[in-house]
């Protein structure tokens, strides 16, 4: 593109998003149960829900909630 054309706004493209941790993390769903021993290291979030990921832990642990704003 040529240094004086005129810019697009950035279009929003993405419908979701993939996460990678160094860490497995539980997903939490319906009955706030989590995976103690899960080894879940990627998560997929998509537009318009809500991935709420926790650390495996008995005791409060670390919890995220991510999502994709419109």
């Amino acid at each position: 593109m040529p240094a004086d054309a005129p810019r697009r706004p950035p279009r929003r493209t993405a419908r979701r998003v993939v996460l990678s941790t160094d860490t497995p993390l539980s997903e939490r769903e319906g009955d706030e149960s989590i995976d103690l021993g899960t080894d879940q290291d990627t998560f997929t979030v998509r537009a318009g829900e809500t991935l709420e990921i926790t650390t495996p832990t008995m005791d409060a642990g670390t919890t995220f909630e991510i999502s994709i704003a419109d």
